[in-house]
């Protein structure tokens, strides 16, 4: 799958409102959701797994991805990329890096926004995760 194929998918998300667990394109998503949504509309098979709290469980969340993405250090990072955030010292907020930016959902938002990856947002970068099945 090529990475402007992705990107295009990531940005067609970006207004859809917050709703915990969904994954629904212009209905709701959640920040995992969003991550599911995007994978499963590009024909990319994902392990999808709803029991989770409102504040995610982290070591879950990483288990998760790591079934379907590679870690690279966040110098390597490329438009497509998922990035784990550390919100109160945990990493349980997901966001795709999209070049100039991040699109994530915001739940103080309570959308699917796009907004820059301003030194707030770096600062807390935790791991970052690139799809097996993107082309470079």
């Amino acid at each position: 799958m090529g990475r402007s194929r992705l990107l295009r998918e990531i940005h067609d998300w970006i207004g859809t409102p917050f709703h915990h667990q969904a994954r629904r394109k212009g209905v709701g998503c959640d920040c995992i959701g969003l991550i599911i949504g995007v994978a499963t509309a590009l024909g990319i098979k994902v392990d999808d797994y709803r029991a989770y709290p409102v504040i995610g469980d982290p070591v879950m969340l990483i288990k998760k991805l790591r079934e379907h993405a590679d870690e690279v250090s966040p110098e390597q990072m490329k438009p497509g990329d998922i990035i784990v955030f550390k919100l109160q010292k945990r990493p349980v907020h997901a966001a795709f890096y999209v070049g100039d930016g991040i699109v994530h959902t915001y739940y103080s938002a309570r959308k699917v926004v796009k907004h820059d990856l301003s030194p707030k947002w770096a600062n807390r970068i935790y791991k970052v995760f690139r799809m097996r099945q993107l082309d470079d």
